[in-house]
Parts: structure tokens; C-alpha cells; sequence
């Protein structure tokens, strides 16, 4: 590609009919995407880093003739293709290390770090620093892809983004400010799940642009927490009329409600709810949630099914 005198535009996706997803189109936009999502916990900038080199390996000659031969729409899913020319999550981090360590120095050692963290897995997950990621960016085959992708001499704008360094001293560090421990674990993991989004969301609106419209025009938490109350009272009030509601199991459970709401006026924090099997936790913690999200401003509920009994809700003030 590299000795074509006029070469071809480089590849994110190749549509369903042949139409082209430029590169450099898509990283500008899930760079702009995962920068808003990760706004309201004020981490734009790592977002904004994460999105615009998350897919840089894509520049990689291989890559490039491997999608245009394929015409498959799925071709751009690491994993799903063989071949150690045509993989391309690491070479951003690389970047990342190389460029933030120019720029920052030792500061930079951290931005490093998270941001290779979350390049690296936006395909396959978080890895482990020290049993997975440390070999496997300094195996042959990632620094082939390294050097592959910057031997086409990706565009200056992608590579060195007029974008404000992070502001290390607003890091929600384990024990500061009040934070508790995990605080920072769950940052990382939030930062990612902004970088993945904004990635298939992008995706997605050039693949299936009438799936991406059908996710707008959600009901608002308030609207949701209306019609949950109506539910919650019809269910209380099916128990009274068949006279369950004196049932020891009913009575505990309308007690584990109670609480559950009355606790949501609490200042953000980390919750825990205790319940045996059976004792209306879901529900109990979605009514927590709810008024929990309204009372503080929230605008959205990241609800994971407990495989345990324990469900665990954190609602850090930097978070949404």
C-alpha cells in the first residue's frame, strides 16, 4: 500500500454493499463519542485519547488488503480472522506509551498504563499487567503490528491530537477524598466500558444505521421510577387483597423494600444489600437505584445480575 502513488483512503468497515468506513472517520468519532460518555465522571480527555488510537493497527498494510479482499462486514472483529498481519488492538497502546512518555515523562507513566489497558482489551477484555498484557506487547508478533501500522504514517492529527493532557490530580484514587477501596478499579472499567461503546456505537451507525436511530427516545429515570411505583404498589396491593401480605416471607420482604428506599436519600457512596434467596433483592435494589439516580442527579442506572446474594451498587459523586 505504502508504494501506490495515490494509495487508497485506509479501512475502518466495509458495509454490507461494498461502501467504505474511512479509518480516520471512525476514530475521530468514537474519539468524540466515548469523550462525552466519559464527561460526567470528568475523564473526557483519557476518553478522547483511548477513542482516536483505540483502532490505529487498522493502518497496517495487511489489514488493509485483508478487508478490501474480504467484503465482509464482519472482517474488522479482532479474533474472528487469522493471520498475524491483520491484528490491530495493540498498536495504539504502543502509541500510546511512546507518545504520552515523550510528552509527559514520568507523569505520563500512568496515562500509559490505564490507556494501555483499555486499548489493548477493546476487543477482548481487561487483561492481567503481569501475566498477559506486559508479554504480549513485548512478543514479535504486537511489535510487528507496531511497526507495520507507523510505516504507513498514520495522519498527524491522529497520531499527536490537539488534545489537553489528563489532569492526573483529579484521579479517583482508593482512600482520597473518601473514596473507598475499588474506587479507582471501577474508574478503569468505566473508562473502557466508554471506549467499547463508543466503538460498536459507531460501528453500528455505519453498519445498521436503523439500529443506531432506534436507540434514542428512551423513557427519562423519572418516567421509568413512575410506572416501577405503579408496579411495586400493584404487587403490594395483589398480596393485601389475597391476604398474603401477613406472610412472614411478604412482610420481610415489604420491610427489605422499605429500607431499600429510604436508604436512596443517603449522600453517593458504596451500598451493600444482604438478602437471602427469595427476599425480593432485585426489585429491593432497583427501588434504591432509582431514587437514588433521581435524588443525586444521576443519569443512568448500570444494573449487573448478582450471580450471589449480595448486591452491590457504587454511586461514586464522580461518577453518573
Amino acid at each position: 500500500m505504502s508504494g501506490d502513488a495515490n494509495p487508497p483512503e485506509p479501512l475502518a468497515h466495509i458495509g454490507r454493499n461494498g461502501e467504505p468506513h474511512q479509518l480516520a472517520e471512525h476514530l475521530r468519532e468514537v474519539s468524540t463519542l466515548a469523550s462525552v460518555f466519559a464527561g460526567c465522571m470528568g475523564s473526557s480527555a483519557w476518553a478522547a485519547f483511548a477513542g482516536l488510537w483505540h483502532d490505529l493497527g487498522k493502518y497496517r498494510a495487511g489489514f488493509q488488503t485483508y478487508i478490501r479482499q474480504a467484503q465482509d462486514p464482519d472482517a474488522h472483529i479482532e479474533g474472528r480472522i487469522g493471520g498475524r498481519d491483520k491484528t490491530h488492538s495493540a498498536a495504539g497502546a504502543l502509541w500510546a506509551q511512546r507518545h504520552l512518555s515523550d510528552q509527559a515523562g514520568k507523569q505520563g507513566e500512568v496515562m500509559v498504563r490505564v490507556l494501555s489497558y483499555v486499548i489493548a482489551g477493546h476487543h477482548a477484555g481487561l487483561d492481567n499487567w503481569f501475566r498477559g498484557l506486559n508479554e504480549r506487547f513485548a512478543s514479535d508478533d504486537t511489535q510487528r503490528e507496531f511497526r507495520d501500522t507507523m510505516a504507513v504514517s498514520p495522519l498527524e492529527d491522529i497520531l499527536d491530537p490537539d488534545i489537553p493532557l489528563p489532569n492526573l490530580s483529579a484521579l479517583p484514587v482508593d482512600g482520597k477524598n473518601g473514596n473507598p477501596p475499588g474506587t479507582f478499579a471501577l474508574w478503569v472499567r468505566m473508562l473502557f466500558s466508554c471506549l467499547v461503546d463508543a466503538d460498536f456505537l459507531d460501528t453500528e451507525r455505519f453498519l445498521d444505521g436503523d439500529k443506531f436511530a432506534a436507540r434514542s427516545g428512551y423513557p427519562s429515570l423519572g418516567e421509568v421510577t413512575v410506572h416501577f411505583e405503579r408496579h411495586m404498589d400493584d404487587k403490594l396491593e395483589s398480596l393485601r387483597v389475597r391476604g398474603e401480605h401477613e406472610l412472614a416471607v411478604n412482610r420481610l420482604r415489604a420491610d427489605v423494600l422499605r429500607q431499600c428506599r429510604e436508604k436512596a436519600e443517603r449522600a453517593p457512596g458504596v451500598f451493600t444489600l444482604t438478602v437471602p434467596t427469595g427476599g425480593g433483592k432485585t426489585l429491593s435494589s432497583l427501588a434504591f437505584a432509582l431514587r437514588h439516580a433521581i435524588t443525586h442527579g444521576k443519569r443512568r442506572i448500570v444494573y449487573g445480575i448478582p450471580y450471589t446474594s449480595r448486591s452491590i451498587f457504587c454511586s461514586p459523586s464522580s461518577m453518573c
